[in-house]
């Protein structure tokens, strides 16, 4: 753990699923964050699960609004997937021009899914 965080879970998930260019990996990341946080709050599976997927269709048409786009390929305007694609990534200044505001958007989408979650308790 670096930070108190632990990253581990979301290691795959930069550039869509090992870098495949498909859903963004802050969306695919906060998706699960959802379905931790239903788990770990709602005793009953199957009302969690309900839940879960109450909460993350608007997370996932939210991302899509704000950014017109879910999958990393056009997020970024460039196929990770390949070699030459994910050389010029890290040439270049995307990742902080782009996926961090992301990943900044999903945590703070995500936060106010915590706060309202510790409503529903």
């Amino acid at each position: 753990m670096r930070g108190g965080v632990d990253h581990r879970p979301a290691l795959a998930f930069g550039g869509g699923i090992g870098h495949a260019g498909d859903v963004c990996g802050a969306v695919t990341a906060g998706a699960i964050a959802i379905g931790l946080l239903c788990g770990d709050r709602i005793p009953d599976l199957q009302e969690a699960k309900l839940r879960a997927r109450e909460l993350a269709l608007p997370f996932y048409r939210d991302f899509e609004a704000e950014f017109g786009q879910v999958d990393c390929r056009s997020l970024i305007d460039l196929d990770i997937s390949t070699d030459e694609g994910f050389a010029r990534y890290r040439e270049s200044t995307l990742k902080t021009d782009r996926c961090t505001r992301y990943v900044k958007y999903a945590v703070d989408r995500l936060w106010s899914v915590h706060e309202e979650l510790k409503c529903d308790r």
